[in-house]
């Protein structure tokens, strides 16, 4: 089992980024912060960190490629593996890109562009069709520098939030070309306590990144996790370094 990081957006929230605010932001605006943030995930026992290239897109960042090298170097800088971020694609209010499958390819492209990218992590993910298609996008890619992760956000019926069940889209995903699946976020801590009893039926170790609701407390979710079939274990959003750190010595107890 591998530890990896915590939330990254709620931990840059409590060092002053706004709510509401992408995290992605900061790599620009405080750089110093994103990279304390990954150290001290690091400092907490965390194995792999994710980049701050959630909601970048190059619809969304003229500076994308500029944007991906500084997130790259800014977690590699905590001198743990890094693994690439992309989260959905739809912006609230709206429908997907016309072009979304190759803006995925191409932030996916400069990612693995860096040998310090390990691997790629498409999270969040909301509407199967679309991750589905992010999945494929990326698998189409010559160059692929290790695993490429789909991690759906659960709901506390122990499905995806377009209602498709969570093991149906563990297979869809791998069908459509992801070396590993698994669950981040979603509906707080039952979204993951419902998606644990999923991955316990699932024939290989899955990703497991649970996230809490405001007011909730994540280790439940988290100590969950750790019997529940994960080769890979962290948190989304809430779960700070406390909590990973608490993570950590129950994996080692």
């Amino acid at each position: 089992m591998i530890l990896v990081d915590g939330g990254l957006g709620t931990a840059l929230q409590a060092r002053g980024l706004p709510v509401g605010v992408a995290a992605d932001t900061w790599v620009w605006d405080h750089p110093d912060e994103v990279a304390a943030v990954h150290r001290v995930f690091v400092d907490a026992g965390a194995r792999i960190v994710l980049t701050a290239t959630f909601r970048t897109l190059p619809d969304r960042e003229p500076r994308w490629e500029e944007h991906v090298d500084r997130a790259v170097a800014l977690a590699a800088s905590a001198g743990a593996a890094v693994w690439g971020s992309l989260g959905p694609c739809t912006e609230p209010g709206r429908g997907p890109l016309p072009d979304d499958d190759a803006s995925v390819a191409a932030i996916a492209e400069r990612l693995w562009s860096h040998d310090a990218v390990t691997g790629l992590v498409i999270e969040s993910i909301m509407n199967l069709d679309e991750g589905v298609a992010m999945v494929a996008a990326v698998a189409r890619l010559e160059r692929r520098n290790g695993p490429i992760v789909a991690s759906v956000a659960p709901t506390r019926a122990g499905r995806t939030y377009d209602g498709t069940a969570l093991l149906e889209a563990f297979r869809r995903l791998t069908s459509a070309g992801a070396d590993v699946v698994g669950y981040n976020c979603g509906d707080g801590v039952r979204g993951a306590l419902a998606a644990v009893t999923v991955a316990r039926r699932w024939p290989r170790p899955v990703w497991a990144k649970p996230g809490a609701l405001p007011g909730e407390d994540p280790m439940p979710a988290l100590e969950a996790a750790v019997d529940g079939n994960s080769g890979w274990i962290g948190g989304c959003c809430g779960v700070s370094s406390d909590h990973l750190r608490a993570l950590s010595l129950h994996v080692g107890g």
